[in-house]
């Protein structure tokens, strides 16, 4: 009975982890025919109705493919990029431990979060929309988005160059090429107010007409002084 349950295991966990998993025959094989596949069949539902089929848990592709669809809404036609980075990202953060033993929710958000940020670095990554579906802030991401960067730019496994040599191929656009920014500006790591693309340009726009404003008014008051000196009620009022 032990061996047939042990073939039984095996024969569950290759069906549940490969596509084309090996016929029934050669699982019968190695014990001589000692058991039919009729029996061995019938260890595999014993075993799986005592997991309650509960044979997986979620993993991060389980969200990443939800997450992007969210963050895709953001652009007019579907970003490829923005996808393939994100598969190559999530597959670069099974490498590391620290990230293991994260949920693959917040892998998953950290990876669209790192991926936008990828593409459009000038561009705070996240976004209402993503904030709701996903409930994480970006202060939540931190320290997941700050590991799965150092993943990206080697300065983790650096070695293990499977999944960079994957994505490097044209089928997925050369996603490993391309290049992230050294640093992630802090800002992004700490802001919870989350602005529209719009709104972003708009308060650009405004710190830079600030900016500008200031440097004139201080380029008039080195020339003239301050306004009230030359104003006839300051010249009337000290008499």
């Amino acid at each position: 009975m032990d061996s047939k349950r042990k073939i039984s295991k095996s024969a569950v966990l290759i069906k549940y982890e490969k596509i084309n998993h090996p016929p029934m025959d050669e699982f019968c094989y190695p014990t001589d025919n000692a058991y039919t596949k009729k029996e061995v069949v019938k260890m595999e539902a014993d075993i799986l109705k005592h997991l309650k089929f509960e044979v997986g848990g979620p993993t991060i592709m389980t969200f990443l493919g939800k997450f992007i669809a969210v963050a895709q809404k953001d652009y007019q036609i579907p970003n490829l990029k923005l996808e393939f980075l994100g598969y190559y990202l999530a597959e670069l953060s099974l490498l590391e431990n620290d990230c293991v033993i994260l949920l693959p929710t917040l892998v998953a958000a950290s990876v669209v979060f790192l991926s936008r940020f990828t593409i459009q670095p000038k561009l705070h990554p996240w976004s209402s929309a993503l904030q709701d579906f996903s409930s994480y802030k970006p202060a939540d991401l931190k320290e997941c988005v700050l590991i799965i960067h150092d993943l990206q730019l080697s300065k983790r496994r650096g070695s293990l160059v499977a999944s960079r040599n994957k994505y490097k191929q044209y089928e997925f656009k050369c996603i490993s090429t391309l290049s992230s920014p050294q640093e992630i500006p802090n800002l992004f790591l700490k802001m919870f107010k989350i602005h529209s693309e719009a709104s972003q340009h708009n308060l650009l726009r405004k710190n830079y007409h600030n900016q500008s404003n200031k440097i004139i008014t201080g380029e008039l008051l080195e020339l003239h002084g301050p306004p009230l000196l030359h104003s006839t009620a300051f010249q009337v009022a000290c008499g």
